[in-house]
C-alpha cells in the first residue's frame, strides 16, 4: 500500500523568495507530524546534493532490508 512506501518530501523552488517565506512553516508543520521536507532548487542547485544523498542513503537501507532473511 501506499502508506507502507518510502517517501522523501521535497519543497522546489525554494530560490523563489515566496517559497523560502513559506517553506519554514511548512517545515514545522510536518515535523510535528513526523515528516522531514527538504528544500531544493533545479534552477539554483540549492539542496540537490542533499536530495541525492537522502535518495542514495533510502536505496541502501531498502536493498539492506531486502536482503535480511525472513524470520518466518
Amino acid at each position: 500500500s501506499m502508506a507502507e512506501k518510502p517517501r522523501i518530501l521535497v519543497a522546489n523552488k525554494i530560490d523563489l523568495p515566496e517559497a523560502r517565506e513559506n517553506f519554514e512553516a511548512l517545515r514545522s508543520h510536518l515535523a510535528d507530524r513526523g515528516k522531514e521536507l527538504l528544500a531544493i532548487s533545479t534552477a539554483t542547485g540549492e539542496g540537490l546534493s542533499e536530495l541525492v544523498g537522502r535518495i542514495a542513503a533510502e536505496l541502501r537501507r531498502l536493498q539492506a532490508e531486502a536482503e535480511e532473511p525472513d524470520d518466518d
